[in-house]
């Protein structure tokens, strides 16, 4: 897919994911919106599916993933209690991928650089993460997973 189609499918999944919110029994504080699509790869590449945030305010309140045909797959919400956000994540925790790079970062060797982020998954799809190649001397020799504020290696 290239670039300007994945954005195209990232415009149709947002359009899914607002009609998706309209008749949905999720807890939503009456601020919450719909964030930018995100796409979930396997390591490989392969697109396994969208995770598409939902928001207010800096918190990350619920989330909505599609499979690549765009049939809403699952729905979740942070919120255990209408109006309470305290255990809702930052969502730059999950979503500033500038924030994730920092902190594979942090955790890699003196002689690694951390590349770009993808959303992927640790194992099974349903364990979301973001997954962040380890470059020595220019090739990728490892990955780390970070998700929220847990980083931790990839298994080989």
């Amino acid at each position: 897919m290239t670039p300007e189609e994945l954005a195209r499918e990232a415009r149709a999944v947002e359009q899914d994911a607002r009609r998706a919110l309209d008749g949905s029994q999720l807890m939503l504080p009456r601020e919450a919106r719909v964030g930018t699509p995100v796409p979930v790869r396997a390591l490989a590449g392969r697109l396994e599916s969208w995770f598409v945030p939902v928001l207010a305010g800096d918190w990350l309140v619920a989330y909505l993933r599609f499979s690549p045909l765009r049939m809403l797959r699952a729905s979740s919400s942070f919120m255990r209690h209408t109006g309470d956000m305290s255990e809702c994540p930052l969502a730059a925790d999950w979503l500033d991928v500038e924030l994730i790079r920092e902190r594979a970062e942090d955790c890699a060797h003196f002689d690694e650089t951390a590349g770009e982020p993808m959303l992927s998954f640790d194992g099974a799809p349903d364990r979301l993460a973001w997954a962040v190649p380890l470059q020595r001397a220019g090739v990728t020799g490892r990955w780390l997973f970070v998700a929220g504020e847990a980083v931790w290696p990839a298994l080989p």
